[in-house]
């Protein structure tokens, strides 16, 4: 019979694998290389991550030593599928309440436009809600197509607010933000991201393909900020916006929000057409890049911890970008249900390989690795620990 382990260290983003006959696979997610060690390598690694000092081998791996170096020191678990979406806690959870939306932006991820009617009704959502609350997600975000054009926004939002979690964001174009709906969200504690892509009018509505669209924005925006409310600008760098970043950043500011950008478009929904402007071999050093703010959905120094998406149709996702991994379906199962037990197709995955092809995907470290974890909870769930 197979002796097998598999540990997932949340805190410096490894898994490790052991198979039958010392062969072990460590997979590191912040230096983004894959170690494969095999008889006495695997054994000092194993010793290694077990507290035992590092060995002549391991000593000459150089950098590679490094991943050794951090995971011995941190925090290990089992690999499950529920500890791979967990991470070091569940931090937020993405709610996209309809999938229609008054813009049909060319990158959007979840193909959202005025056409489409997927909509979670307000009972799914109350539900999802008390479930992340008792999962212990911190945070919630109100998103689409956009959220705007659900009219129990406000009734979701009073509730995220009697359950504790620390932020209640809406994110939307701001074309349907007037007065009466501002004051109304204000009112139950909202706070508000907007996509912003230019500072020239012209390019931004080419982009949502909305004329007009810029300027309507841009005067939610202010708005909101004149009220005092927590008030962010995503700003997304495209082909089509190419450099027009640095300025849309400053315009926001300038109208009074804090500014968060992602570094490229994530290659999903109808921004599968696009590829990332830079790509970065595995194996090759790469000096990270630190940009303002949010980067995909981490948050700056929030450390490594597990985010859930559920899409208008009810789809559950690990992570907003990643529409492969189709982790079950609200209501045909609670969230807590399904984070109890995702469905997960099985199957090898070559692990040098996943790594380049999730870059194109997915920017965070921290959901790269849960995309490399579940499918290696389910290689190895029909196999006993040691």
């Amino acid at each position: 019979m197979k002796s097998r382990r598999a540990l997932l260290f949340p805190e410096t983003l490894a898994v490790l694998t052991e198979a039958e006959g010392s062969r072990v696979r460590l997979v590191d997610f912040l230096d983004r290389r894959v170690l494969f060690a095999d008889g006495v390598l695997a054994r000092e690694l194993l010793a290694a991550l077990d507290g035992g000092e590092p060995g002549p081998l391991l000593a000459s791996l150089g950098r590679l030593g490094g991943s050794i170096v951090r995971a011995r020191g941190t925090a290990s678990s089992p690999l499950t599928a529920q500890a791979a979406l967990r991470l070091q806690g569940f931090d937020t959870l993405f709610l996209e309440l309809t999938l229609q939306c008054t813009e049909r932006c060319v990158h959007c991820y979840a193909a959202a436009g005025p056409e489409r009617r997927e909509r979670l009704s307000r009972e799914t959502c109350l539900e999802l809600l008390e479930d992340a609350a008792a999962l212990g997600f911190r945070r919630v975000q109100f998103t689409g197509g956009d959220a705007l054009l659900v009219p129990y926004l406000e009734r979701l939002l009073e509730t995220g607010q009697r359950l504790g979690f620390e932020m209640r964001e809406v994110f939307t174009n701001g074309q349907l933000l007037d007065e009466a709906r501002l004051s109304s969200l204000a009112e139950h504690g909202a706070s508000f991201a907007f996509s912003l892509y230019a500072a020239e009018p012209a390019i931004h509505d080419a982009i949502t393909r909305v004329p007009g669209s810029h300027a309507r924005t841009c005067d939610a925006i202010r708005r909101a900020c004149a009220r005092g409310l927590e008030v962010r600008a995503a700003v997304v760098e495209l082909e089509q916006n190419a450099g027009q970043v640095e300025a849309a950043m400053a315009l926001a500011r300038s109208l009074g929000a804090e500014v968060s950008r992602t570094g490229a478009s994530h290659a999903v929904g109808r921004g599968s057409f696009l590829e990332p402007r830079t790509q970065v071999p595995i194996g090759q050093d790469v000096e990270p890049q630190e940009p303002e703010g949010q980067h995909g959905c981490a948050r700056e120094g929030a450390g490594n911890y597990g985010v859930l998406c559920v899409a208008g149709d009810g789809s559950v996702f690990p992570c907003v970008f990643n529409r492969e991994d189709r982790l079950g379906r609200v209501p045909d199962r609670r969230l807590r249900d399904i984070v109890a037990a995702p469905e997960l197709q099985a199957g090898q995955v070559e692990a040098a390989e996943f790594l380049r092809e999730v870059r194109r995907r997915l920017q965070c470290a921290s959901c790269q690795c849960t995309a490399w974890a579940l499918r290696a909870a389910k290689e190895n769930e029909s196999a006993p620990w040691d």
